[in-house]
Order: C-alpha cells, then sequence, then structure tokens
C-alpha cells in the first residue's frame, strides 16, 4: 500500500520507525489511569545511554584489572631497588674494610721498611768500621815495611863491621845478631797476620756492600708496590666519587658547599699530630697516601650525603599532575608558584620517606590538609601533603622504608594525590630532579 508520509525517507529512518515506534504505557493506580507516551526520540536515547553504560562498565573493569597488574609489577620493582641498595650499601662497607686493611698492611710495610732502613744504617756503619780498620791495617803494613827495611840495612851494615872487627868482638857481634835476627822473624810474623787481616777486612767490606745493595733493591721494591697499590685505590674512590658528584649536580645543589656543610655538621676534632717525616720515607708514597686519603674522605662526606638527600620516589607508580614552578591554579585558574609537585596515584596508596630524617611535624595544616614535614639535616626538608592518615610522630625517625601515611584528598585539594615538596635552606627545590638523580645512580650501579 502506497503510503505518502513514508515516500522520500531513507532505508535507515524507515528501520528505525519499524524498530522504535511510539509505544504508550498504561499506569494504572486505583480507578485512576495514567498513560505514559515513549516516543521514538526518547526511545533511541534511552538506548544509547544504554550502551554507554554497558561500555563504560566494560572499560572500567579492564582498567581495573591492568592498573591492579600495572601496581604488582611496580611494587616488585620497588622491592627489587631497595634490596640492590642494600647490596650497594654492603659493597660500600667492605671496600670500607678494605681500605682499613691496607691501612695496616700499610703500617705493617712501613714498620718493615723502617727495619730495612735501620739495619741499612748499621750495615753502612759496620762498614766505615771496616773500611777505617782496613786503613789502620794498611798503615800498620806500611810501617811494619819499613822498619823491616831498615833493620836490613842495619843488618848490612852490621855484617860490614863483623867483618872489620872480627878479632876483637865477634861474640857481642854474633849475639846481637842473633837478636836482631830473632826480631826480624817476629815481625814478618806480624806482617803475616796483619796482611791476613786486610784481605779479611777486605772480603768483608764487599759483603757488607752486597748486602746494603740487596736491602736497597728490597726498599726500592716496598716503594713501588706502595705507589702502586696506593694510586690504585685512589682511582677507585675517585671513580666513585665522580659517579656521586654527577647524581648530586643533577639535583641543581652545590656538590661542594654541601660537602663542606656535611663535614661542619659531622662533628670532628682533635689534638693535630703531624706524620713524621721518617714514617713513610718516600716523598711520592707521602703524597700518594695524602691524595688517597683525601679521596676517601670526600667519598666518605659523598655516601653520607646520598643518605639524606631526597633521592627516592615517596610512591611506587605515579603520574606527574602538576610540575614545579608557574601553573595556572587548579580552583581559582590564576596563574601562580607551585613550590612542589602533585602527584596522582591510588587513594590511601602508601606514602614512604625519600630519605633517611626525623619528623618534625605531623598533623592538620590549613590548605595542606593532613601534612607530614620530615627534617634531613643539612638544611634539607621534605613535606608530605593531602594525606588521608599519618601513622607517624613527631620526633620519629624515619626512612625509605618507613610508611608516613595513606595519600588523600583533605585540604585544598580536586582529588586523590600526593602534594610533594623539597626545600634546601628553606628554598623549594624541583622534587623530579632529586628522583630522576636517585634513577640514574641505581642505573649506574646496575
Amino acid at each position: 500500500m502506497f503510503d505518502p508520509e513514508r515516500f522520500g525517507k531513507s532505508a535507515f529512518y524507515r528501520r528505525l520507525e519499524r524498530w522504535f515506534p511510539e509505544r504508550q504505557l498504561l499506569l494504572r493506580a486505583g480507578s485512576e489511569v495514567h498513560c505514559l507516551v515513549l516516543s521514538r526520540s526518547r526511545q533511541i536515547v534511552l538506548v544509547c545511554l544504554a550502551m554507554i553504560g554497558a561500555a563504560w562498565l566494560v572499560g572500567a573493569t579492564g582498567f581495573s584489572l591492568g592498573y591492579g597488574a600495572l601496581m604488582a609489577m611496580k611494587t616488585h620493582e620497588l622491592s627489587v631497588l631497595s634490596v640492590e641498595r642494600v647490596a650497594l650499601q654492603a659493597e660500600i662497607e667492605d671496600l670500607r674494610r678494605q681500605v682499613a686493611g691496607l691501612n695496616g698492611d700499610l703500617e705493617h710495610r712501613d714498620a718493615k721498611t723502617k727495619r730495612l732502613a735501620d739495619d741499612n744504617v748499621l750495615l753502612a756503619r759496620q762498614l766505615a768500621d771496616s773500611r777505617s780498620s782496613l786503613e789502620k791495617a794498611e798503615d800498620t803494613i806500611a810501617k811494619e815495611t819499613k822498619e823491616r827495611a831498615e833493620l836490613s840495612a842495619q843488618m848490612r851494615d852490621l855484617h860490614i863491621d863483623i867483618a872489620k872487627a872480627l878479632g876483637s868482638s865477634a861474640s857481642s857481634v854474633m849475639s846481637e845478631a842473633t837478636t836482631l835476627q830473632d826480631r826480624l822473624t817476629s815481625m814478618a810474623k806480624g806482617l803475616k797476620e796483619m796482611v791476613a787481616a786486610r784481605d779479611f777486612a777486605q772480603a768483608k767490606h764487599q759483603e757488607l756492600s752486597g748486602r746494603a745493595k740487596n736491602l736497597e733493591l728490597a726498599l726500592d721494591d716496598v716503594r713501588a708496590s706502595h705507589v702502586k697499590l696506593l694510586r690504585r685505590f685512589g682511582e677507585v674512590a675517585l671513580g666513585n666519587s665522580g659517579q656521586l658528584e654527577k647524581a648530586i649536580s643533577m639535583t641543581g645543589l652545590d656538590v661542594n658547599r654541601m660537602v663542606v656543610t656535611h663535614r661542619e655538621e659531622a662533628g670532628r676534632g682533635g689534638p693535630f699530630i703531624p706524620i713524621p717525616k721518617d714514617q713513610f720515607g718516600n716523598s711520592e708514597i707521602r703524597a700518594d697516601l695524602a691524595a688517597l686519603n683525601h679521596r676517601i674522605d670526600r667519598w666518605d662526606s659523598l655516601n653520607a650525603l646520598m643518605k639524606v638527600l631526597p633521592m627516592v620516589s615517596p610512591v611506587g607508580s605515579f603520574a606527574l599532575n602538576s610540575p614545579f614552578g608557574a601553573r595556572n591554579d587548579p580552583i581559582n585558574e590564576q596563574t601562580g608558584i607551585h613550590e612542589g609537585v602533585d602527584m596522582g596515584a591510588a587513594m590511601r596508596a602508601p606514602v614512604r620517606s625519600s630519605a633517611l630524617g626525623r619528623v618534625t611535624f605531623a598533623g592538620w595544616n590549613g590548605r595542606y590538609g593532613r601534612l607530614v614535614k620530615v627534617d634531613h639535616g643539612m638544611g634539607v626538608e621534605t613535606r608530605y601533603a593531602h594525606l588521608d592518615k599519618i601513622m607517624v610522630k613527631v620526633g620519629q625517625k624515619v626512612g625509605p622504608d618507613v610508611t608516613l601515611g595513606l595519600l588523600g584528598n583533605t585540604g585544598r585539594s580536586t582529588g586523590p594525590h600526593l602534594h610533594y615538596e623539597v626545600r634546601i635552606d628553606d628554598r623549594p627545590r624541583d622534587p623530579m630532579r632529586f628522583i630522576k638523580a636517585g634513577r640514574y645512580v641505581l642505573k649506574e650501579q646496575q
């Protein structure tokens, strides 16, 4: 049958008319009957709303399942990083024990070196005494040789005199000749003994000279091993210090100033006792030892800094809802200064301290809502705001393994998040620079 009203309408429109014809619902209450008319447009709107609700339900279910898996993975990563940090601290303690053992070994070697030096001095004295004895023996031999020559001349003169006066004084001359001959024999025997003493002194001199040379070579070997060992540990300390300095400089802090501040707050002192010059005979060893002590001292200071600087994220997994610096205020939409970062995460997610420190405030603080302040020393302070629940007390010592509270939506806030601040000498700093520096350190250690 031809219907002029449907003429010219599209097939899709005709299907809508067939699927969604106008319906009437009759509602009866007692003797009264009400008629509710469901037009085609109302039916289409209701069907669309139902489809949108079903799609939202399916999407929300999928997102919840995916977010739970992501949170489990991030929690596992945080546990792995904590284990690696403990391993790194154990490695640092092991290196410190090695350095202490090295110092003990150096002291032992220095004592041995001092004993060798004392032996060398003693040998030098013995050598000098041998030379003096040898010179005296040579002088005595020369003197005896001269006397023997004089006696030989006297003997010749005596024989001449005997020949001339043989008749009158033969007996007395022969007696004197015998006496002179005995004396000459005794002098020859003494001369022979002195020659033997001279030969012995020369042999002893050569032996002492060889021992002195060997001692000098041994001392040179000990000094060379000292220098090599000191330089090796100096290079290790310098390399580790370089990594830590780079990480701290990534935060925008003055590394040298922070090191000086740490040394001033560490509390050190005592009388100055200079090292004796003969403690380490080689000036090269003294210079290398001074350089090693300086590098180890700086390395210790940098390690202490890393423990108090907020390098760890206070929440495991987060979205950076609002960065540090200038921004449009989320409530009055005016441009202002944001002195921290807003970290979006699940409601009542655990919030942990980003470094070692002590709680100085835990309670309600106006626009911050529930707030926790942690003092890390050296002018470093962190703030954790808008908490749903506070789980620490003032004066309590905390660290990255201590939960300060649960993430919430208290105070001047538009939704669940953590407002996180880092302050150095009460001046706000960008917390993300510290978190990125901490990630750099973990990456380099892996």
